[in-house]
């Protein structure tokens, strides 16, 4: 075929480049490769122009490189010695390498075919290879970290009988004395107010109002406290808006829902949100008071609103965190929480503030209506206003509700409330605390996992994507903190079937929420009483990484089928299957190493070394030893401990000397039973007289005899003074020991050197005592504990015994002030201040409320029975506590009595001789059975053993008749 002449033309060009190159000097083309390149695509050029192919001649070839057409690649002619300098060497080096890699150059269609094997052969099997490996380590991660970590954390299963063992306080029953304020104003703190303070008044009140708490986290100045009022103007309008626009999924259930509104707020939904929240994270009167009560750092549990409109009803009284599950008496398994109200607006009493009841904190009760209702008021009383900006801090063990907003034309400003809750932040392995009972934090769901540090730059920390990484438990940045995530929060509910997660909720959340409903049906676990959220997670994450087993398996088969038959079509010129196994050997490299690297990092993670090592959760305190073999524990333990007096069930005006309080780990609730009001009282009496008590230090003993005299007549005449043993029980001191006890609290006093020194003594016999490291090693504990007790009584004993001789010898000389004590003044006014009762009480000084012991239907046991009525000094009429517990008014078997007849209640204890009250119908006579109390548990329940050989254990004391004998 002729050639055009701009064919022709193009032909001579290219024949005269190619004539070029070849003659070209070695300094213009010094690698000869690279001239065969060339020339090869010349040639192809030429080829395409002619109509023929140019097949090049060996003999032509440069440094022994040359194109075979039959395998499509560049090939060295093995007969041309290798010669030259060593560059030559390196570029035939060079040259051999690349022969491997310069392939012929791909067409358009090459390259659309490479992009469809991408797209739908290899990036499949690269995306289920990882799913298998991601619900490996899912599964893994389930089964050897979750499910460890929700059988530790069970607690109420075989009706709660862990927690008997785990008493740090004791059931308190509360009534009307207990409510330690009806006073605002001694619940109002003024702006500059220490920290101190503020934590004096949430331990003693359970509650405290912090005025301008935005505006103090606003840095200072006029100019950015109004940018503040500013900001809750913004941040109100913004919650009425999405009260309006929320879904039946964001609503939070309330008491008394008419006219309510709540939802869980993400920090970064609006800007005012953020905004406030950095407010509330710079006040460092906040942050130091929350780190003093709950540690470094707490963790945000909680970002909610509340919304009240007028007609709204008074919700009923109530306490966030429940009472069977709380840090009230297991304070060493449970953690204490603490919620900030912050109102948008000024609030009145007409607009329903919230209502408090300051003190009940303290409260192991079911129900505390009739107390809070007599003795509650509002957050805005008499007048007051509520201002908007000024924190109300509360415990959320306190008692409180939302009153009712009786505006009057029903028109009125709607009362919105700006909700942030703290709590101790989880720390694996060291602190085994868990979330309280009821402790629910309607939380939105990317806000789990965050600390106190975060709210410091909201809108930064706590944004999108990286907010549900961590409240996932995925991710966290480097300087940050973990808080609560999700993970942990649910495992915990599910451990113990609370609000949320019982079986109706999993059936619900099977059937409607919208993460289940992405699964295909045949993907769920099973649905079950029995085994409830754990089986059903467990058989979810197995189904699904089955499946996707199945699917990689079934889908790698087929690509490799299809490669297979690609490679025998074309007879094996590309390859096929070598590219295939290059391929799917670099993915499945590339994916198990980083899937390898990924459980690696997880097994090395606080929380995974506490599960490994068994110390997740666990008990915070050495279990009771059994009678019987492997009681070695008990021998030990009691060869080094103190006698112990008969144990007996705490009362308000007792003082305890507790054990179970001394961890750093539990904050300020080490401090716990220096607010129970008989402790309360005793500080006081020794800060009266810890001074008075040193004055006479150079005198003779005597005088400081007297004042340990009054103070021993004192404890007798209004409680007992009780010390904890290293079970939880409580026992009564005897008379020396009582010496002891008084002699040393004049010593050290309250708030001195020695007294910081004594309760550092008592940590470390605590860390020693109830250390989990430390259980194994019995002797070690042993000779541990000794001489931790030993620098006790070193820090106290030896100076008070300095100087005793030579007082003692000028003792006789002041026998007759022995004779006639004198009460120090100082002592004097507190007994005049606290009348206390003596031990030969006079029963007409019985007064309404009163716990008595009243004679039982005319025979000689004795019950404990509330006097409801007096006449004068004769007669009255007393409510027996038999069959409905303390507080239960008017639901009590009533009897008439003679005053005179009645005894002063003082408690059972062990060694008593009581009667279990038999009646086991309305009509059939009542019978008695005769027994002795073995032991008196904290929940206020004893071991009694019948004169039949029976013991029964769980009685409750207000059952028991004590018998006149």
């Amino acid at each position: 075929m002729k050639l055009s002449s701009a064919d022709s033309r193009r032909l001579k060009d290219l024949r005269r480049l190619k004539a070029h190159i070849r003659e070209a000097p070695a300094h213009v083309c010094s690698n000869s490769f690279v001239s065969a390149v060339l020339q090869f695509q010349l040639d192809n050029e030429i080829t395409k122009l002619v109509g023929r192919e140019v097949i090049p001649d060996k003999s032509q070839s440069q440094n022994g490189h040359y194109w075979n057409t039959a395998s499509g690649r560049y090939e060295m002619d093995q007969n041309i010695p290798i010669q030259g300098t060593i560059a030559t060497e390196r570029r035939r080096k060079t040259a051999k390498s690349l022969i491997w890699k310069k392939q012929k150059p791909k067409t358009f269609l090459d390259k659309v075919l490479s992009c469809l094997r991408l797209f739908f052969l290899d990036a499949p099997l690269f995306l289920l290879f990882l799913l298998v490996v991601l619900s490996t380590i899912l599964q893994s991660y389930y089964t050897g970290y979750i499910m460890p970590y929700i059988d530790a954390a069970n607690w109420a299963d075989n009706d709660a009988i862990r927690l008997r063992d785990e008493f740090t306080y004791y059931a308190r029953e509360c009534d009307e004395r207990d409510v330690t304020t009806s006073s605002l104003q001694d619940v109002t703190l003024s702006p500059n107010a220490s920290v101190d303070e503020v934590v004096d008044t949430l331990m003693l009140h359970g509650m405290t109002v912090l005025p301008n708490v935005l505006e103090m986290g606003t840095h200072y100045t006029h100019q950015k406290n109004k940018v503040a009022k500013g900001l809750i103007t913004k941040l109100r309008k913004y919650i009425l808006k999405r009260n309006l626009e929320l879904s039946d999924d964001e609503a939070i259930p309330l008491d008394g829902a008419k006219n309510r509104w709540s939802f869980g707020i993400h920090a970064n939904e609006d800007p005012s949100v953020a905004k406030v929240l950095e407010h509330i994270g710079n006040n460092q009167m906040l942050k130091a008071s929350l780190e003093s009560l709950l540690g470094e750092d707490p963790a945000v549990a909680e970002i909610t609103s509340i919304t009240v409109a007028p007609g709204a009803d008074a919700q009923g009284w109530h306490a966030d965190v429940k009472p069977f599950g709380s840090s009230v008496k297991y304070a060493g398994t449970f953690t204490h929480s603490y919620s900030i109200f912050l109102p948008l607006q000024d609030v009145t009493s007409a607009m329903g503030a919230t209502e408090v009841c300051p003190g009940t904190h303290y409260c192991a009760d079911d129900d505390l209506w009739d107390v809070c209702v007599n003795r509650g008021f509002q957050a805005a009383k008499d007048g007051t206003v509520w201002k908007s900006g000024d924190g109300l801090i509360m415990n959320q063990k306190m008692w409180h509700r939302g009153s009712a907003y009786e505006f009057g034309n029903g028109d009125g400003p709607y009362r919105v409330v700006f909700i942030v809750t703290f709590i101790s932040r989880p720390n694996p392995g060291v602190d085994n605390r868990q979330l309280a009972h009821g402790t629910y934090f309607h939380v939105h769901g990317s806000m789990y996992g965050h600390t106190f540090k975060d709210l410091k730059n909201a809108s930064v920390s706590m944004a999108y994507p990286f907010s549900l990484l961590r409240s996932m438990g995925v991710w966290k940045p480097p300087n940050a903190n973990w808080g609560w995530d999700w993970a942990s929060v649910a495992s915990l509910r599910i451990s113990n079937s609370e609000n949320g997660y019982h079986y109706d909720d999993l059936e619900d959340f099977v059937d409607y929420h919208p993460l289940a409903t992405l699964l295909p049906s045949f993907l769920h676990g099973s649905v079950t009483h029995y085994g409830g959220w754990e089986v059903y997670f467990f058989e979810t994450i197995k189904n699904v990484k089955i499946f996707v087993l199945m699917a990689y398996a079934v889908f790698f088969v087929a690509v490799f089928s299809l490669t297979l038959f690609l490679n025998v079509v074309e007879g094996g010129k590309r390859n096929l299957l070598r590219s295939f196994f290059f391929r799917v050997v670099f993915i499945h490299i590339m994916i198990t190493f980083f899937g390898c690297l990924a459980w690696s990092r997880i097994q090395k993670t606080q929380f995974a070394m506490s599960v490994d090592s068994d110390t997740i959760l666990a008990q915070p305190f050495l279990p009771e030893p059994k009678a019987g073999k492997g009681s070695t524990t008990s021998i030990l333990d009691h060869a080094v401990s103190e006698e112990l007096g008969p144990t007996t069930f705490p009362r308000r005006d007792d003082i305890l000397f507790g054990k179970r309080h001394d961890s750093k780990h539990i904050g300020f609730y080490l401090n716990f039973l220096n607010y129970h009001p008989g402790n309360m009282s005793w500080r006081e009496i020794l800060e009266m007289n810890h001074e008075l008590y040193h004055s006479y230090s150079k005198l003779p003993s005597v005088f400081q005899n007297q004042i340990v005299s009054f103070l021993e007549r004192e404890v007798k005449s209004s409680g007992r003074m009780l010390r904890q043993d290293d079970y939880g029980y409580w026992t009564i001191l005897s008379e020396a020991d009582i010496k002891k006890e008084v002699r040393k609290g004049l010593r050290i006093g309250t708030e001195t050197l020695l007294s910081c020194l004594d309760k550092e003594v008592a940590i470390l016999a605590a860390s020693v005592r109830d250390g989990r490291f430390m259980r194994p090693y019995n002797a070690m504990k042993k000779v541990s504990k000794k001489r931790i007790q030993d620098l006790g009584r070193k820090l106290v004993d030896p100076i008070l015994a300095q100087s005793n001789r030579k007082r003692n010898q000028r003792t006789k000389m002041f026998k007759i002030i022995t004779s006639t004590p004198q009460i120090p003044s100082k002592a004097e006014n507190v007994s005049k201040r606290q009348p206390l009762r003596q031990p030969n009480f006079d029963t007409n000084n019985f007064m309404l409320d009163d716990i008595v012991y009243a004679n039982y239907r005319g025979v000689d046991y004795w019950m404990p029975a509330r006097l409801i009525y007096k006449e004068y000094r004769n007669y009255g009429i007393v409510e027996f506590f038999y069959g409905y517990g303390r507080y239960a008014h008017g639901g009590g078997e009533r009897s008439s009595v003679v005053i005179s007849k009645l005894r002063q209640y003082e408690g059972l204890k062990e060694g008593d001789k009581v009667a279990l009250v038999q009646n086991d119908c309305n009509r059939c006579p009542m019978s008695f059975l005769h027994g002795t109390i073995l032991k008196m548990h904290p929940d206020q329940t004893c071991e009694v053993a019948f004169e039949s050989g029976e013991i029964e254990a769980g009685l409750r004391t207000d059952d028991l008749a004590l018998r006149a004998e």
